[in-house]
């Protein structure tokens, strides 16, 4: 028998009644919308449902950290704040995606990523994929360096719509890049998806640059587990996804293929959604039809209480008393009912910790095991010049380590300094470091990259990075 979770108390024509409404849990595997405006009971609905859940969830909050109270009670939950470092960060790489460097399934969910995040035109998409199949390589920084190299050819007043959507593009990845994106993911998939996660939009500047992170990482989950040769998926442990101002993600009239096609594979994976939503007038319909159970409470907006009345079997004049409804106020369908319930959710009884604020300083304190991206990264994925002289000094540094000499002295001192060195004559005169930490972090990037790519087999990170640093510290005038 399945666990059931007393939601609230019955109403019956317009009257509280003594009699408890349950909800039964393993409905969350059939997907559940729960929506209404701002103070109108959304959020205590769901805090009761995670606070009886059994499955670990990872829950996309958008403009708010009102779920870090949950980090308190009692819950196994990671915090991350996206977008900004300083906190308790995470850093996906959309090329992970990818099997190999020219692998055209990943062309085409990269593709689909940008569609769906940045509501790009025909024209744009198609510049896009041929940007993604003619790149030499499968890293964000040349990825972005590719689409200037695009903008900067378009000279056609025709192609203006193209150029701006570029160059949304690239403001919402590259300005944001050392605090989000990477070539190296600073998380595991297995523990994001096998322990709870709360993740922190509300840093990240626009809706775009959320739905890019969001679809970006729902993809990067998905073809994690899928097993490529079977073109199939296997049963995982269950999770939950919980989206927060679901239309800000997934919005009406762009329906988002990658959630989609989430939605659709959840019940072969083990994997539900909940959608919370202040506008389902806003939200995709296709959204709104695959979720079984709803939680509908006060609408501000009649367009709002007509779509939502319309999910749960009520036709537009009825639809209209959703507006009535009062504070803790919601009607409730489930699929273990023939017709939506007036109910009084329960409050949450989480009085004994509210006083206990998870501020960002604690929260930074916990998140002392978040890896930190190396300082060659922040410079790398920093200003244009950066990138491009990147890029030119992997070239000599690959050049170097493909060379006929003896494999024994790659990790002796005199080849790191020889790399060092090749990289201070292309960067240094074009580049000014403002300390000496800044060209050792680059230099030691460039080298890592390389080494890493070319003869992997002789990486050591700390020794190696150890002795970099004295030999630069021997031989660098810098």
């Amino acid at each position: 028998m399945s666990p059931a979770l007393p939601i609230g108390t019955l109403i019956e024509e317009n009257n509280l009644t003594e009699k408890q409404v349950y909800f039964d849990l393993e409905q969350i595997n059939k997907n559940l919308l729960i929506t209404g405006a701002d103070s109108t009971g959304k959020s205590n609905t769901l805090k009761n449902l995670l606070a009886k859940l059994r499955s670990p969830f990872i829950l996309f909050s958008t403009n708010s950290n009102e779920y870090r109270q949950f980090k308190v009670t009692g819950k196994s939950i990671k915090i991350y704040t996206v977008g900004d470092k300083e906190i308790a960060p995470i850093w996906i790489n959309p090329f992970e995606i990818y099997d190999n460097d020219s692998d055209p399934a990943g062309h085409s969910m990269l593709t689909s990523i940008l569609q769906n995040s940045f509501e790009l035109s025909d024209l744009t998409i198609t510049a896009l994929e041929d940007c993604l199949c003619n790149s030499k390589s499968s890293n964000i920084n040349q990825f972005i360096y590719d689409i200037n190299q695009i903008k900067t050819s378009i000279s056609n007043k025709f192609d203006s719509v193209v150029f701006s959507e570029l160059s949304k593009i690239i403001y919402n990845i590259q300005y944001y890049l050392p605090e989000t994106f990477s070539d190296k993911s600073a998380f595991n998939i297995t523990d994001l998806t096998t322990k709870s996660s709360i993740l922190e939009l509300s840093r990240l500047p626009n809706n775009y640059s959320k739905r890019f992170f969001t679809n970006t990482l729902l993809t990067l989950i998905i073809s994690k587990l899928k097993i490529s040769t079977a073109n199939s998926f296997r049963k995982t442990e269950p999770l939950v996804f919980i989206f927060e101002d679901a239309h800000e993600l997934f919005p009406k009239g762009r329906t988002s293929s990658i959630i989609s096609y989430f939605i659709q594979q959840a019940d072969r994976v083990g994997y539900s959604f909940i959608f919370l939503d202040t506008r389902p007038e806003l939200l995709d319909d296709s959204i709104i039809c695959a979720t079984n159970s709803k939680f509908i409470h006060c609408l501000n907006s009649r367009e709002g209480a007509i779509v939502a009345g319309a999910s749960i079997g009520f036709n537009s004049i009825d639809s209209l008393s959703i507006n009535l409804l009062k504070t803790g106020e919601a009607y409730f369908k489930s699929p273990n009912f023939s017709s939506p319930l007036k109910i009084a959710v329960n409050k949450l009884g989480l009085t004994n910790i509210v006083s206990y604020k998870v501020t960002d300083e604690s929260l930074k304190r916990s998140a002392g095991n978040v890896p930190q991206p190396p300082q060659w990264l922040k410079l790398a994925f920093a200003p244009k010049t950066f990138s491009i002289h990147y890029q030119e000094a992997k070239k000599y540094a690959i050049k170097l380590l493909q060379s006929d000499k003896d494999l024994s002295i790659i990790i002796e001192l005199d080849c790191l300094a020889a790399i060092s060195f090749i990289c201070k004559a292309v960067i240094t005169s074009k580049i000014n470091f403002k300390t000496k930490d800044d060209y050792v972090g680059f230099t030691f990037g460039v080298f890592v990259e390389c080494l890493d790519s070319v003869r992997p087999q002789y990486i050591s990170d700390a020794k190696v990075q150890s002795d970099w640093q004295k030999q630069i510290d021997r031989l660098s005038g810098i």
